[in-house]
Parts: C-alpha cells; sequence; structure tokens
C-alpha cells in the first residue's frame, strides 16, 4: 500500500482515479520487488520473464507479443534475441509457412518459468488467503470492469468495448 504521505502525482486528478491508479502500481512495484533478484539471478529483465510467462500460455509469435505489451518490434526482438541467447526460447519458423516465426519454450525456459510461477505464487497466495470468501472474486469482477476492453490513447472508449474485427491481411505479406 501507498503511505498516506504520498503526494498526488497529477494535481486535480479525481481521489477515484488516483486510488485505482495506485492500487496497480502497489501490486506491481510489489511483485516486482519480490520477483527482482530472481529476475536478475537469471540475467534476465522483468519483461523477459513475463514473455516466457506469455510465450507459455500461447501468445508464442513475436506479433502477439508486440500487440499485447503496445511496443516497437524492436523491442520484441530485443527481448526475445535475449532469450534465445539464454537458453530459455528457442525461434523456429513454421512448416506450414516459413514466414511465421514461433516461439517455444525450451527446458531450460520451462525450469525458468516454473520457479518463477512458484515465487510469484508463494508471495501472492498468503495475501488471497487472508481475503473472506467471495472477496476475490467481487474485486476481480470489479477490477476488469474498469481495464477491459481498455482503449488505445486517442481510440474512442465506446469503440474499444465492442471487438474489432480482425483486418484484412495485404497480399504477399506474412504475419511474425
Amino acid at each position: 500500500m501507498s503511505s498516506p504521505d504520498v503526494v498526488d502525482p497529477i494535481v486535480g486528478l479525481d481521489p477515484d482515479i488516483i486510488a485505482v491508479m495506485r492500487l496497480g502500481a502497489d501490486l506491481q512495484r510489489a511483485s516486482s520487488r519480490h520477483m527482482k533478484s530472481l529476475w536478475r539471478e537469471k540475467g534476465l529483465t522483468e519483461r523477459g520473464l513475463f514473455i516466457l510467462a506469455l510465450v507459455n500460455a500461447g501468445l508464442d509469435r513475436p506479433s502477439r507479443l508486440i500487440e499485447y505489451f503496445d511496443v516497437l518490434p524492436s523491442t520484441i526482438t530485443f527481448e526475445t534475441e535475449k532469450l534465445v541467447t539464454a537458453g530459455l526460447l528457442v525461434r523456429e519458423s513454421l512448416p506450414t509457412d516459413r514466414r511465421v516465426v514461433q516461439l517455444s519454450l525450451t527446458e531450460q525456459g520451462k525450469a525458468v518459468h516454473r520457479e518463477m510461477a512458484d515465487t510469484l505464487n508463494a508471495f501472492l497466495r498468503p495475501r488471497l488467503r487472508q481475503l473472506a470468501p467471495g472477496e476475490l472474486a467481487a474485486f476481480l469482477a470489479t477490477f476488469s470492469k474498469i481495464i477491459e476492453p481498455f482503449p488505445s490513447r486517442g481510440e474512442d472508449p465506446a469503440e474499444a468495448a465492442e471487438p474489432a474485427p480482425a483486418p484484412a491481411r495485404a497480399k504477399g505479406r506474412g504475419a511474425s
């Protein structure tokens, strides 16, 4: 939790918005602090560990990671290359379409992912157990209403609430 003497970051910002933003930031900061020794020990970045989790969960193409993180392709190339070099990730072309790159965890990558999951579970599970029955479900449902779907900057929030149709692909271009 934030200390009560912390000055509001933006004068005039609605106190409810500040509270929601602090909640998300405090959870991220606390889990990052707890995980820092693991990602430093492995010579990785926090994003690198998160990429392992996302690839393990099925976001196995650089294009999906770019979209998820909303970053430039070079950022994902840099991060995935470090994971490949560390022996945690493999980058392969699909046999059905050589233009499509697919990422997968190596055995060593799976072990690091399990260690990360165990560490994060050990950190958060005791806190979640302190909640009364139904509190976690209510919190998750409420927080999901706030952040899902979250529009991009400049996007009309009404349009973001409805899933956009998949963009048509230009002929001759492959997805990464």
